[in-house]
């Protein structure tokens, strides 16, 4: 096959067009996308994976004072808990989804940018 080379392009210059064209995106747009992504998923998660965090830490705490090693026991308070907790923070995830929804839709209406 053909050779190739090894060398690197100068620092400065690349390959890749610069985006073009109403609907592209540049890297830095992209990645702000994906932080703010990330940032929504981990609010959204937060209430449900705290609250079992915390009621397991409680659980395991009794656990240890009474000498009671059953599996079982940790399971059901923690399911409940956890869906009690979403039921109580469903109107609070919803808004912060549906703030994410309405910013990417603003960002799609308004060309990408």
């Amino acid at each position: 096959g053909p050779a190739r080379s090894c060398e690197r392009e100068p620092r400065g210059r690349s390959s890749r067009p610069e985006p073009k064209g109403p609907f592209s995106m540049t890297e830095a747009e992209l990645i702000d996308i994906a932080r703010h992504g990330i940032t929504t998923l981990v609010i959204v998660s937060a209430p449900p994976l705290l609250t079992a965090l915390a009621v397991g830490l409680v659980i395991s705490i009794l656990q240890t004072l009474t000498q009671i090693q059953e599996q079982t026991l940790t399971f059901v308070p923690k399911v409940l808990l956890v869906f009690g907790s979403l039921l109580l923070f469903l109107p609070f995830m919803l808004n912060t989804m549906n703030d994410f929804w309405k910013a990417m839709l603003d960002r799609a209406v308004a060309g990408g940018g």
